[in-house]
């Protein structure tokens, strides 16, 4: 009896040891899983915040790299503007091709690139989480304000001409006239020639007043001249009044093309040229902005 009862204490702590073991293995195996699942996520999450910070890091020297093409373009549209007026504007194949020239051509090749390179930046996110969206606005409308005036440049360069061709061969028509008109007043008109060549050569206003005053003196003389003759000199008259018609025509057609190298810039710092030189340093600025606000976030 007491060998049976013994056993039976036996069997009962034996199967009381086990299902202690088993629940301990059990809750062992949880707790390995749950560690495991940790550590998956733990590294799910790093995997995921390396990745983001990579993808913005891209996304960044993305924006620095676009914002480099855009300034080296814009160099690149002033380069052609430069050297169209350098050696289109006083070229006669630019005049005899009705205003076509490689400049032209690739001044607006390159002004196109740059509209589609503004709207690629537009769409890039780091712009908006760096507050730059204004700054990049602002380069779309100067660069659209540029192109309006580089047009108009070309247009009236093409109107005002060149030896012969627009405004300047029909003035030089008319000083012709002039000469054949009256070869006594050759001198004067020798005088008048070199004012208007002094202003083309120089845009200078002095020497456009010069050539004014002096068209207007010898106009005086020949209308007193008219006036002290009598009506049997009639052909005397009629030449010295065909005389002041052509130097009339002649003068509207100098003050025509001193309006239209006025409103061209006598300098670079005044008229169109000036309105460029100033938008070119509004992009400058806007595009250092951008570089600048671009390469303090990617540090």
């Amino acid at each position: 009896l007491y060998f049976t009862q013994s056993y039976k204490f036996c069997v009962v702590l034996y199967t009381k040891s086990k299902k202690a073991m088993r629940f301990r293995l059990h809750k062992i195996r949880h707790k390995i899983r749950l560690a495991f699942a940790i550590l998956i996520l733990f590294t799910g999450v790093i995997l995921y915040i390396s990745q983001y910070y990579m993808w913005k890091s891209n996304e960044y020297q993305s924006l620095k790299t676009q914002i480099k093409d855009l300034l080296n373009l814009s160099l690149t549209v002033q380069n052609h503007q430069k050297n169209f007026l350098l050696t289109d504007a006083k070229s006669i194949t630019y005049f005899k091709q009705k205003g076509v020239s490689q400049n032209l051509s690739e001044y607006n090749k390159n002004a196109l690139k740059i509209k589609k390179l503004i709207t690629q930046l537009e769409k890039n996110s780091a712009l908006k989480q760096l507050n730059i969206q204004k700054n990049l606005q602002k380069i779309r409308q100067a660069h659209t304000q540029y192109n309006t005036w580089f047009n108009d440049l070309s247009s009236k360069i093409q109107y005002k001409g060149f030896k012969d061709y627009g405004l300047i061969n029909k003035m030089r028509v008319a000083a012709h006239r002039l000469e054949k008109t009256d070869s006594i007043r050759q001198f004067d008109i020798n005088k008048l020639r070199r004012h208007e060549k002094d202003f083309l050569l120089r845009k200078d206003l002095i020497y456009a007043n010069k050539l004014y005053r002096l068209n207007r003196q010898i106009k005086q003389q020949l209308r007193k001249q008219i006036d002290t003759l009598k009506k049997q000199d009639s052909v005397v008259i009629h030449k010295l009044e065909l005389y002041i018609k052509t130097a009339n025509t002649y003068e509207d057609l100098f003050a025509k093309i001193v309006t239209t190298e006025i409103k061209i810039g006598l300098t670079e710092n005044e008229g169109i040229r000036g309105n460029l030189k100033n938008i070119i340093a509004d992009i400058k600025l806007e595009l250092n902005i951008l570089h600048d606000t671009v390469n303090e976030r990617d540090r």
